[in-house]
């Protein structure tokens, strides 16, 4: 059966050969794809970002901006990026940092989906365990009833 640990360990995660993790450009363009897709515009983006961040950080349209150029110095720091999916309602930006180690995003109706798929490939096992169960036994007593009363 395949479990969480199995998957992991049979993962990219675990592999010698290295991924190619340069993500700059894919980064970017996730980012861009998020906000263009997004039903928000950059300004409300923006907006929901500082909203999700609580106040202590502030994030100006021209600090936005250089986020989005691949020649600015400054990229969108990692912990913004939680913020930035709430605000876009897009995950892109993860699944393109999750790419290179064949990995995905996945929600909370995902994860339920992961955990029924797993309970019903046990039940299906531990039926076909029961199944065998019975039918050695229907088989031993078989057995049993014929070296009772032998043929004539």
């Amino acid at each position: 059966m395949l479990t969480p640990k199995h998957i992991v360990e049979t993962s990219m995660l675990k592999s010698d050969d290295a991924p190619k993790c340069d993500l700059t450009f894919a980064l970017l363009a996730a980012l861009k794809r998020a906000v263009d897709n997004g039903p928000f515009s950059r300004p409300m983006v923006i907006d929901r970002m500082n909203e999700a961040l609580g106040g202590e950080k502030m994030i100006t349209k021209d600090i936005f901006s250089k986020w989005f150029s691949a020649s600015a110095p400054t990229k969108m720091p990692a912990e913004y990026l939680p913020a930035f999916c709430w605000a876009t309602r897009s995950v892109e930006p993860f699944s393109a940092l999750l790419a290179p180690i064949d990995f995905s995003p996945v929600d909370g109706r995902g994860l339920s989906m992961v955990s029924a798929a797993e309970l019903a490939l046990q039940a299906q096992q531990m039926l076909k365990q029961s199944e065998n169960m019975f039918a050695q036994i229907l088989e031993q007593a078989a057995i049993s009833s014929s070296s009772q009363h032998p043929s004539e």
